[in-house]
Parts: structure tokens; C-alpha cells; sequence
């Protein structure tokens, strides 16, 4: 607002006259700003806000005088003290833009703490959903951010829900970000404000109502897609873009239904292209939205069935992540994978090499899945031989099954009843004597399973009399011969 007054100064006797000025009320402009400073100066930009059938421009420079004093707390308690609130909702529907702007801009301010949110009624609602379609793209801006106050605390969302403007903001969000649009770049800003006034309003169940059936679902799914798809589109805007879409629909997934139009639209495929993010914030949401897809069965089967298991890897990469929250949330993933049978042997597969960590997530859980791993000897081209193409592969599943087997004696317990005649898996990789760790730990475990199990033990002994004779091919060594190097294995197991 204009804080000086114009004076016409002059040295003629004509510009003097009379010498005396009027009264002071007969000179008195109630409108003019400068007689009032200090204390007096919120109470007369109000007055002035108040009074009827003014010039707009005067509106214009008491509100934008406002929004300069705002920003200190006690001006902001004084003006909501000033009961202006209804005079500036009606503000809201002004013929002029400036007044427009600049008031939604002042009711921001005043919205962010909670005395001023007790002043919301539907007025403000109403000026609210004409001002998120306007033309004028700052304007547009300034009530989002507007709305990002309002939702600011618990009880201004729940304003928000109970006069439907949620509904609005959706329309008005998926009418400003069309990526296909020639200005999509300039309307980031714009979108970005409602994704993130969005973000409380999803904490909610009645707001992610909202979202449901409008195929909000199925847009951010497409946005997040096509942003991932064309580097040319990704700067510091889009970006956040990114992140705020991706932490909606990771609050979005928390609902069953909304899961389900989740799992319905693809969108764990999106997200897991976001997994390999340098952005952390947009790994942990993209994380996040995956592991409430996997609670349900459908969204299990999409980890378990993508193309090279590259989501489960993915996600097994994460847990060494330097975040701990996101290693966290990769290893509740993994649980949710492994409630379906073949999601938790794959998993074990690839975590074998990853013992500790197996074993940290799930413990003896993973005996009977690494034990049905192993291959059979005797369906092998030349048993008790192991397959050549799959000696690593199963080496590593060995080490894994024998940290848990000498480890725990309910791992014991796991492998024998739930892999048939598993000492016939575990006795050909004694022939491996040119890895003399894993022998020690094979023929460990051996002696611990026939100990605790006489089925397996008189398994075992069948077993070595059937294929005594084979030869490795490499090693020129038989299971008698490496048996009678542990002693106590051989007690058990070759007659005396």
C-alpha cells in the first residue's frame, strides 16, 4: 500500500491562501492509509478492506499491505481477530484478478495456524473452487498454496473432506497435468502443489475415498511411466513431480481397494523402475507403494513373475541400502513375497550368498525352501554326480542350508520333515574336495542330521552302499573314501 502522502509545495502567495487550513475532519480521507502507523495501521487497512463501494485499487493495496505484515505472528493474531474473514471470502469471486490473487494469498497466511482455520466455512469453498480453474496460472498457484495450509493440520483436512473440495482439486489436477500439453513444464509448479496438499488428505480414509474410481490411480501411473521413459521431460520440477506422485500413491496403496486398482493399472512395474533412483526420497516411496501391493496375493505374483526376477533382485539390492528406513521396508517386501511358495523359493535362491541376512529376515523359514533347492542325485545324468551347470548355484545354497542346520536344532527338525530323504541332497557335495570348507561343513551337518534322525541315517547308508563304486570324475574320489575322513561320520554311517 501507498505509505506516503503527495504534497504540492509552493512559494506563491495565491498556492497559500487562505494561510489557515480547514478542520481537520473537513480534510479527513477515512480511506487514506498514511494517517494511520504502529498499532493503528491493521485496524485501518481492515477498516478500509471493510467499507463498501471503495476504488479496487485501494482493496487491492490494503490486502497486499496485509500480506507484508502477516508474516509476523502477532500481526497474523491480530487480523484474524479483526473478524475480515467473510469480507475476504466474498473477495475471493472479485472481478479483478490482483484482488483475487492477493486475497487467497492473505487467508493462506492466516490458515496456517489453527485459529484462523476455525474461520473456514463454505464461502471460502466456494470462491476456492472457481479460483483452481482461473486462467491465470499464478493465481491458480496461490490458492494450491493456499490449500497446502488449510491442510496444514488435522482439522483443515478434515474441513477439506466434509465440504468436498478434494473432489475439485482432483479435476484440477488431472486437467493441468497433462504431459501431452504444450505447457506442461510451466504447470509443474501447479501440480506440484496439489500433490503435495494431497499428501495429508491421503493419511485419511475418508480422503482417499475421494481418489477411488476417478482413475487418479491409473494418470499417476502414466505420469511416473512417461517421466521415467523421457530424460528429456526430467529437470529439478518434474522431479518432484516424481517423488510427490510416487508418496501419494504409496499412501494410496495403504487402502485395500485403492492396492487394488494399484495392482490392477501395473503400477509395481512402475515403481520398481523407480528402485534404482539416486533420489532417496523416490526410492523409499517407490518401495513403499510395492510392499502394500505385495500384501496381496495378485501383487505377490507380478514380483514373483517378472521377467529375470528383476524386481525380486532389486529389491534384495536394497538391503544394503545406506538408508535404514528403506532396508527396512525391502525386508518386509521380501516377507510379503514369501507367503507365496514359489516367491519365497526364489527368494532364497537368490539370498543364499546373503546367509546373515536370510537368515536375519527369516530364520528357519528358509530350510525347507533352500533343502527343495538342492538337486537330486539320483534323477542327475550320472549320479550321485551334481549337474555341472548348477554346482555353484548349489554350493551356495549348501553353505546357506548347512549356517542353518549347525546353527539351530529346529532347522534339524524343518529340513527332515519337510524335505524327504534330505541327507540323499546333502552327501554328493562331500566329493567336492577341492573346496575343503564345504566338505567340513557337509560332513558337520551330516553328522548332526543322522544324529538327531535314524530315517536319514539308514537313508544315507543305502545311499553310499548304492553308488560306492562312482568315481568323481575331476577329484577320482568316492563317498567312502571322503567319509572315512571324518570319524565321526563314518561311525554312523559305514559298518564296521
Amino acid at each position: 500500500m501507498q505509505s506516503y502522502q503527495l504534497h504540492i509545495v509552493s512559494e506563491h502567495l495565491k498556492d497559500r491562501h487562505p494561510y489557515l487550513e480547514a478542520e481537520f475532519r473537513d480534510r479527513y480521507d477515512p480511506t487514506q492509509v498514511t494517517l494511520a502507523v504502529f498499532d493503528r495501521s491493521i485496524p485501518k487497512l481492515v477498516e478500509i478492506i471493510l467499507m463498501p463501494d471503495i476504488e479496487e485499487f485501494k482493496y487491492r493495496d490494503a490486502i497486499r499491505t496485509l500480506n507484508e505484515l502477516v508474516s509476523h505472528q502477532e500481526n497474523k493474531s491480530n487480523i484474524i481477530d479483526s473478524n475480515i474473514h467473510s469480507r475476504l471470502f466474498s473477495f475471493l469471486r472479485h472481478t479483478n484478478i490482483d484482488i483475487r490473487r492477493e486475497t487467497i494469498l492473505l487467508l493462506g497466511s492466516l490458515f496456517t495456524v489453527e485459529r484462523g482455520r476455525r474461520k473456514i466455512d463454505a464461502a471460502f469453498f466456494a470462491g476456492v473452487e472457481a479460483m483452481l480453474f482461473e486462467e491465470s496460472r499464478e493465481t491458480r498457484e496461490a490458492c494450491a498454496w493456499c490449500l497446502n495450509r488449510v491442510a496444514s493440520g488435522r482439522d483443515g483436512v478434515q474441513l477439506m473432506i466434509t465440504h468436498g473440495i478434494v473432489r475439485v482439486m482432483i479435476n484440477a489436477y488431472h486437467r493441468f497435468s497433462k504431459l501431452d500439453a504444450p505447457n506442461f513444464v510451466a504447470e509443474t509448479k501447479f501440480v506440484i502443489l496439489l500433490l503435495e496438499a494431497f499428501q495429508p488428505i491421503l493419511l485419511t480414509d475418508d480422503g482417499i475415498a475421494f481418489f477411488l474410481g476417478t482413475k487418479t490411480i491409473k494418470w499417476m501411473n502414466d505420469i511416473l511411466r512417461r517421466l521415467r521413459q523421457a530424460p528429456n521431460l526430467l529437470h529439478q520440477m518434474t522431479g518432484k513431480v516424481c517423488h510427490l506422485t510416487l508418496a501419494a500413491l504409496g499412501k494410496l496403496a495403504v487402502n485395500p481397494k485403492a492396492k487394488a486398482e494399484c495392482i490392477e493399472e501395473g503400477v509395481i512395474f512402475t515403481a520398481n523402475s523407480f528402485l534404482v533412483s539416486h533420489s532417496e526420497s523416490e526410492v523409499f516411496h517407490a518401495l513403499e507403494t510395492i510392499m502394500f501391493c505385495t500384501i496381496l496375493l495378485e501383487g505377490k505374483n507380478q514380483c514373483v513373475g517378472a521377467e529375470r526376477d528383476e524386481i525380486l533382485l532389486q529389491i534384495i539390492k536394497l538391503l544394503h541400502h545406506s538408508n535404514v528406513e528403506i532396508v527396512k521396508l525391502a525386508k518386509q517386501t521380501l516377507v510379503n513375497i514369501a507367503d507365496l511358495p514359489l516367491g519365497f523359493a526364489k527368494i532364497a535362491g537368490h539370498m543364499s550368498v546373503l546367509i546373515d541376512l536370510l537368515d536375519d529376515i527369516f530364520g528357519t523359514r528358509a530350510v525347507s525352501h533352500l533343502a527343495k533347492l538342492l538337486p537330486n542325485p539320483i534323477k542327475a545324468a550320472t549320479p550321485p554326480l551334481l549337474p555341472a551347470e548348477r554346482q555353484e548355484e548349489a554350493k551356495n545354497v549348501m553353505r546357506a542350508l548347512g549356517h542353518f542346520i549347525r546353527k539351530y536344532d529346529d532347522a534339524i527338525v524343518v529340513a527332515v520333515e519337510e524335505c524327504v530323504k534330505i541327507t540323499e541332497k546333502i552327501a554328493p557335495f562331500l566329493l567336492l574336495r577341492d573346496d575343503k570348507a564345504l566338505q567340513d561343513l557337509v560332513a558337520a551337518v551330516l553328522i548332526r542330521i543322522c544324529s538327531k534322525d535314524e530315517y536319514n541315517q539308514s537313508v544315507l547308508v543305502e545311499f553310499i552302499r548304492k553308488f560306492e563304486h562312482v568315481k568323481h570324475p575331476i577329484h577320482q574320489t568316492t563317498l567312502p573314501v571322503e567319509i572315512k575322513r571324518y570319524p565321526r561320520l563314518a561311525e554312523l554311517l559305514i559298518p564296521k
